[in-house]
């Protein structure tokens, strides 16, 4: 029987221990550089796409939570941290994965962005240019806020999260995920304010037109109530007009149904606004406008391959 010495015993490869040492000892400087990185492209990013879609939002979020944690990495100390979504955030004092969920989750600086990014205006003869998407609109300074000013819409935006996180309590696995895409939704309108609140008022706008549109297909009290109600900021009473002449399915059927679709997607009923989109596209499969809408719905509902069409043929 052979034994061998302590010494003549297989050591590990010297040239790969030193490899492994150095590794781990340029981790953090890595993170630390890679975080520098994306979050400088990031800058960039937000010069070039100022207004960014919901999906871009989604992307630069998760990119600069990412970065945010590499820099972390480097920065002595523990955070210890406890999140319950969508009720409250508990910090203790964890490293840079806490950081990441602290932007991923928080993004603080975007929630007083309004406050730093005044609307675009051009003060020439009293004349404001509002700037929203593709859409671009001269109005007067009186602007008509359909009975919704600023302040009362983001509290019926804070009141929905709200409602929202009481529902996901007690809600079951099926219910649990479209309530987390609501819940997403509205935080995303929180955290651009000037961007979701002129879409809103552009919606009620939209809607007020629209009615204009149903006659003869509505008795004239009916339409005169809805656009009575929009202007003191109900829109229960001009979506039941929509949907009237949608059940009817008269003339302007299409401009109904998607005029009841957006104003069921502002309640957060998708499930109808879903329905309503997919009607209006049926009747009318070359309006962008139904596409893009009923795109974006159904991948917000999980029919990917279906949004992935629609969005095509926009």
């Amino acid at each position: 029987m052979v034994i061998l010495k302590e010494s003549e015993k297989k050591q590990p490869d010297s040239g790969v221990v030193k490899l492994l040492e150095a590794l781990e000892a340029h981790t953090k400087l890595l993170a630390f550089i890679f975080g520098l990185y994306f979050v400088g492209i990031l800058l960039v990013l937000a010069v070039w796409f100022p207004k960014p879609t919901a999906f871009q939002y989604t992307l630069f979020r998760i990119t600069l939570a990412l970065a945010a944690a590499g820099v972390a990495g480097v920065i002595p100390g523990m955070i210890r941290l406890k999140f319950q979504p969508n009720t409250m955030l508990l910090i203790h004092a964890g490293g840079a994965l806490a950081v990441f969920v602290i932007v991923y989750f928080i993004a603080p600086a975007a929630l007083r962005s309004e406050l730093l990014a005044p609307t675009s205006q051009q003060n020439n003869g009293g004349v404001n240019q509002i700037i929203n998407n593709s859409h671009i609109g001269a109005v007067n300074n009186t602007v008509n806020q359909y009975g919704l000013t600023k302040e009362q819409y983001e509290e019926w935006q804070r009141r929905l999260i709200d409602e929202l996180a009481a529902k996901l309590q007690n809600a079951d696995a099926g219910q649990r995920a479209l309530l987390e895409r609501q819940l997403q939704a509205v935080r995303e309108k929180l955290a651009d304010m000037e961007k979701s609140y002129a879409e809103e008022l552009q919606k009620r706008k939209a809607a007020d037109e629209a009615l204009v549109q149903m006659k003869g297909q509505l008795p004239d009290e009916q339409i005169k109530k809805a656009k009575a109600s929009l202007e003191q900021g109900e829109t229960a009473a001009a979506e039941k007009a929509f949907d009237a002449v949608v059940d009817k399915e008269g003339g302007a059927v299409a401009l109904a149904a998607y005029q009841s679709g957006q104003l069921a997607e502002g309640r957060l009923d998708y499930d109808k606004a879903l329905r309503q989109y997919k009607k209006a596209v049926m009747l009318e499969e070359n309006n962008p406008e139904y596409l893009y809408a009923v795109g974006e719905m159904a991948w917000i509902m999980g029919e990917y391959k279906q949004a992935e069409d629609w969005c095509a043929a926009c």
